[in-house]
């Protein structure tokens, strides 16, 4: 997801104390529906791995077994289908 703040070398694990935030901030949707995001940037303890939390609300959106989740950063945007149950 690019780079971070604090900076992370290549090959060295995403730091718990501070977090490694990433520099551009994703936009993710679900179903057309803006998400909040809690974090994004490396996780923690892990090499080459980034994360993303997200709030879901518990109402106004479609339950099924594809649901769009789209997420965007910068110029690059992907797509996939997620599970959404109550």
């Amino acid at each position: 997801m690019g780079l971070t703040t604090p900076d992370v070398k290549s090959g060295y694990p995403g730091p718990t104390d501070p977090l490694a935030l990433t520099q551009v901030q994703p936009t993710v949707f679900l179903d057309g529906v803006e998400l909040p995001i809690s974090y994004s940037g490396l996780a923690p303890g892990q090499v080459g791995v980034d994360q993303i939390n997200v709030q879901v609300p518990f109402s106004g959106l479609p339950r099924g077994m594809a649901i769009p989740l789209t997420i965007t950063q910068g110029n690059y945007q992907t797509t996939v289908n997620v599970r959404v149950v109550d």
